[in-house]
Parts: structure tokens; sequence; C-alpha cells
């Protein structure tokens, strides 16, 4: 059966979409301070589309994003790949608490994965420096994401009920 256009657009959509998050989170706003504390969108996008659609955000693509996000940031290559397949490979598994909880709820899931994602990121970091770094970053970045989380939630989500409204 071949694939129609509109549903590899739709396919692709949410990989451009969340690609776009990667620039959107590079670009440099110039406030001192603020590159290590900003929120991390991509890590919503990878997220989202792995937690409600995880059918087209399957785990190489989320290593992929990560990938370009590390050439984007300037972080060690493949690390926050490393840390979106984990983010992905738990957010794939529990679906099926995504789909039938309220907000709230998944907000406070999401709150709970920011925080481990940020801490793996934040281990893995320190061993690939060989040095022990400040947690602080981290935990106000994690903050500061979860804080984000929900206009951009309901953003994803509402382009999520556009493409599939029709297929």
């Amino acid at each position: 059966m071949a694939v129609r256009p509109s549903e590899l657009l739709r396919d692709a959509t949410p990989a451009v979409l969340t690609a776009v998050l990667v620039l959107i989170e590079m670009t440099p706003l110039g406030i001192p301070g603020l590159p290590p504390v900003a929120p991390s969108l991509t890590m919503i996008g990878v997220f989202h589309w792995a937690a409600f659609r995880p059918e087209i955000m399957p785990a190489w693509l989320a290593f992929l994003i990560g990938v370009l996000h590390d050439l984007a940031s300037g972080a060690p290559l493949g690390l926050t790949g490393l840390v979106f397949i984990l983010l992905q490979g738990v957010c794939a598994s529990q679906r099926r608490w995504f789909l039938t909880t309220s907000f709230p709820i998944a907000w406070l899931l999401f709150a709970l994965i920011a925080f481990g994602a940020g801490l793996v990121g934040w281990l893995l970091t320190c061993i690939y420096t060989l040095q022990l770094l400040d947690l602080v970053p981290m935990l106000m970045r994690a903050v500061i994401t979860i804080a984000v989380y929900p206009p951009l939630s309901w953003l994803l989500g509402r382009v999520e009920q556009r493409l599939w409204a029709f297929g």
C-alpha cells in the first residue's frame, strides 16, 4: 500500500517541529546567565511526540534530534541523543498513562521525567568532563522547563489534533 503525500507530510511534521524547537532553544537572546538555565524546549517536543505519538517519534529519531541539539549547543556529540533515547523509551512505554490521565497528572509525570533526564544529562556530562559539575544550573533548567511545559504542550496538542483530525 502506497503512502499518500499528505500522510508523509503529516508524519514528518512532528520531527520538523521538534527540530525547529532546537533552533529556537539555541537562539541567543543576549540575557546574561540565561543559556545554562534556558528551558529545554526540545525535551518538551520529544516528550510530547514520544508520549502521544511514539510511532512518529521512534528512538532513532529522538537520537538524531539529540545529535542536532548537541551540534547546535556545542555539547558532547551524542550526549543529548542518549538522553533523548532514554526519554523516548520511558514515554513510549508509559503511553497508556499519558493518554488516559488528566493534564495535571501528565504535567507531574513530565516533571519527574524532566528532572530524571536532567540528572542523567548532568551525570553523563560529569563523566565526560571527569569533574563534578554544579548541580544548581541543571535543577534551575528543569524547573524552568517544567514551568514552560503547559503552554508548549497545549500548542503541540493543537498541532497534533489538526494533523490527525482528518487522517
